[in-house]
């Protein structure tokens, strides 16, 4: 293959074809990263509405998921739980965003406003262990 002083055409042995190629362009800037939302969709509305309400308590957790769930009227057992895996997501969600923290083990509170947002976890998501898997052997 041979290209022509232009550079613009391409002339190849054989029958006489010629075709159009372009130089080669520099690459495409990286997008932006997404930066995270605090509020997504109304779920996320749902459970700070709902951790708003306990007011300066610590909220429990599966009491929060299991109202929300409560007051949506799963058709079914299916459905129920696809609901409290979205629920139990989005307040993963809320949690690195620092919208809420954790408060001890198993309950909830609003972010205070002057307090900053804290640094999020390096990993997405932790592993989770049967009970009896963490026995020393």
């Amino acid at each position: 293959m041979r290209a022509s002083p232009d550079k613009w055409t391409t002339v190849q042995p054989g029958p006489a074809r010629a075709r159009l190629s372009r130089p080669p362009q520099a690459p495409k800037a990286a997008p932006e990263p997404i930066r995270p939302v605090v509020v997504v969709d109304r779920f996320d509305r749902k459970l700070l509405a709902a951790i708003e309400g306990h007011g300066d308590q610590p909220a429990p957790v599966w009491t929060l998921v299991h109202q929300i769930v409560h007051d949506e009227h799963p058709p079914s057992r299916t459905h129920r739980r696809m609901l409290v895996a979205r629920l139990l997501c989005r307040l993963r969600g809320l949690l690195r965003v620092g919208r809420i923290v954790r408060d001890g083990e198993g309950h909830l509170h609003l972010r205070e406003p002057g307090k900053p947002t804290p640094t999020p976890a390096p990993s997405l998501c932790r592993t989770l262990r049967h009970p009896h898997q963490n026995l020393q052997r």
